[in-house]
């Protein structure tokens, strides 16, 4: 932990439930000095509360809980996001550090 939370760098962080994948996201985001991280969780957003959320982050930290029950329309629009990211520095100069955390195996949901 201690070389990722000065980092800007995205993070998954992958377990079980109950092995406090939470908590550790939350150290992450307050570690970097950060504004107060902004948390969704993703098998409930709407796409209208997701939108809102996405536009608190500037350059802070945003936490996707349960990243791997975010609907397809809204992985479609977080990865433009991201690309758009990329390409114009997203809202702030490094644009926003992304956190996720997942209880499934996502190489294995992938394949």
């Amino acid at each position: 932990m201690s070389r990722v939370c000065p980092s800007d760098l995205p993070v998954l962080i992958q377990g079980e439930s109950g092995t406090g994948k939470g908590p550790v996201a939350a150290h992450l985001g307050w570690a970097a000095g950060a504004p107060e991280p902004v948390r969704i969780t993703c098998a409930s957003v709407s796409d209208a509360v997701f939108a809102q959320e996405i536009e608190r982050v500037l350059d802070g930290t945003l936490i996707l809980d349960e990243v791997a029950d975010l609907s397809d329309a809204l992985q479609l629009r977080l990865l433009r996001l991201l690309k758009e990211s990329e390409a114009t520095a997203w809202r702030g100069p490094a644009g926003p550090r992304l956190i996720c955390t997942t209880i499934r195996d996502l190489r294995q949901a992938c394949a």
